[in-house]
């Protein structure tokens, strides 16, 4: 991973809730959101667990976040070039500091 390619410093803060992520996702991923989301919350009311409802609001919270990355060049270059099968630079990442700054 090449974690210096993504600019975060203009990127708004998405908050992990459904409001918040409805707003920040693509016109196009806003009813999938909603159909997975309120799934979720018929699961948790009838199991009377909240881990999948949980889980549900992670995995779209993370795509509404890249969905408001602006990738620079170097981000985009990196993309093509994995895509083509070439290897690439790789550094270290402490993804639990990432993680409690969001």
């Amino acid at each position: 991973m090449i974690a210096h390619a993504i600019r975060t410093d203009s990127t708004p803060r998405i908050e992990k809730v459904p409001e918040s992520i409805w707003s920040a996702l693509p016109r196009d991923l806003k009813d999938r959101f909603l159909s997975e989301y309120r799934q979720g919350l018929r699961d948790a009311g009838e199991s009377l667990r909240l881990e999948t409802l949980h889980e549900i609001i992670e995995q779209w919270w993370r795509r509404a976040v890249l969905a408001n990355h602006e990738l620079s060049a170097e981000t985009v270059d990196v993309v093509h070039r994995l895509r083509a099968g070439e290897e690439v630079d790789t550094v270290s990442v402490d993804l639990d500091g990432l993680r409690r700054r969001t």
